[in-house]
């Protein structure tokens, strides 16, 4: 998976083993199912595997963003799905999903007083709060299903406002970010939503896309996860292109 830029690291090949093996009930030597170090020291050496150290994102974007190969070679399989898909006229069959971050930092606030004096504000969580907003729209600019996470442990209703808006999805997260369970449970809803067949749907690489449960769920479903190549999100991303750098 390093070959196309989706490294995996020590720990998520562990967790990885260790669903497969609860999955599908393998009786192991592992102690409560999850293999050790010494596991994965003989996983790598029997696959002629080594631990590296990841390049810095923007170095690896320059380097991908710059290959023309790569560039191409995304563009020459987007329109092979196209054709084998028989979308060419179909534009509500091709979806394109994306994320964008927002953080609250209260030391940003400003407030209005008179000239001179101090200004001072209750704020009721003094930390920084980060949030996660996830599109999903066809190529004719329906937008189905989007996606809010919110920091926090358990999702308050009072978070949501007076009234839910339609078809959007909520969620919380210890960070407000994207977690497997909660891609998993919204593609859940987006399947169902989403009803016409075959179906495209562009993600980028991020590991709580690929789950293997999403997979078999797309598989199932008649849909074709196209995945971007790794650290080209900011030229071929469309939503990132097109939508979020004005919502930012």
């Amino acid at each position: 998976m390093a070959k196309w830029g989706f490294a995996l690291t020590k720990k998520e090949i562990l967790a990885a083993v260790e669903t497969y093996v609860t999955e599908n009930s393998i009786r192991t030597v592992f102690k409560n199912g999850k293999p050790g170090p010494d596991s994965f020291r003989q996983f790598c050496s029997r696959n002629k595997l080594s631990v590296k150290k990841l390049e810095q994102l923007e170095k690896c974007r320059r380097s991908a963003t710059s290959d023309p190969y790569l560039i191409y070679g995304f563009y020459d399989l987007l329109e092979k799905s196209i054709k084998e898909l028989r979308l060419e006229d179909k534009p509500t069959h091709a979806y394109n999903l994306d994320e964008t971050y927002f953080s609250s930092d209260p030391s940003r606030i400003r407030g209005v007083a008179a000239k001179g004096q101090k200004v001072h504000r209750h704020i009721e969580d003094s930390g920084k709060e980060n949030r996660t907003i996830m599109a999903c729209v066809s190529a004719a600019g329906t937008l189905s299903a989007p996606l809010i996470i919110f920091q926090g442990r358990h999702l308050w209703t009072s978070w949501k406002g007076t009234s839910d808006l339609p078809n959007t999805c909520y969620a919380a997260s210890e960070k407000g970010w994207m977690t497997t369970v909660i891609f998993n449970e919204w593609f859940n809803k987006f399947v169902k939503l989403v009803t016409v067949r075959p179906l495209l749907l562009i993600v980028d690489g991020h590991i709580t896309h690929l789950d293997k449960s999403t997979i078999e769920m797309a598989n199932k479903e008649n849909i074709t996860l196209l995945k971007l190549p790794a650290h080209t999100t900011d030229v071929l991303q469309p939503l990132d292109k097109g939508c979020f750098p004005h919502l930012s």
